[in-house]
């Protein structure tokens, strides 16, 4: 009878690990298949075809311009990033983001609104919406 029960934990045990690491792969084909650039707008595609365009001056004028939703900037250390397509996808929320369009955001990004700190991720994420150098 111990064995029975020991033999049946086992192959529980087993087809949930199972399930888990099926599900853990099925999730990360799936993020595979959805790639960042999907709803890009036209001038992060370019920016990422020309890594040139990096180093383009942006100037406060310019980054006020790009204060909605439909089209955010932030100048975040002295690097200009085009986070639009990114709002909908902020851990935090939305809102936080949409408040710094168009501004000056080293301060909410750097202290993560008062909250503590950004990640290596996050800062490694961000990087690749960078558009320009904040003038």
């Amino acid at each position: 009878m111990k064995k029975a029960v020991a033999i049946v934990i086992i192959i529980v045990v087993v087809l949930m690990g199972g399930m888990f690491v099926w599900g853990f792969i099925g999730s990360q084909s799936t993020q595979e298949s959805q790639p960042e650039s999907a709803g890009t707008t036209s001038t992060q595609t370019d920016i990422q075809q020309d890594n040139s365009v990096e180093n383009k001056s942006i100037t406060l004028s310019e980054l006020r311009k790009r204060n909605t939703a439909q089209e955010c900037w932030l100048a975040i250390n002295g690097s200009v990033y085009n986070v639009t397509d990114y709002i909908s996808r902020h851990p935090g929320g939305a809102d936080l983001i949409l408040a710094n369009c168009g501004k000056d955001a080293s301060q909410a990004f750097n202290t993560q609104g008062g909250q503590g700190k950004h990640s290596t991720g996050a800062k490694a994420k961000l990087e690749t919406y960078k558009i320009g150098i904040f003038e």
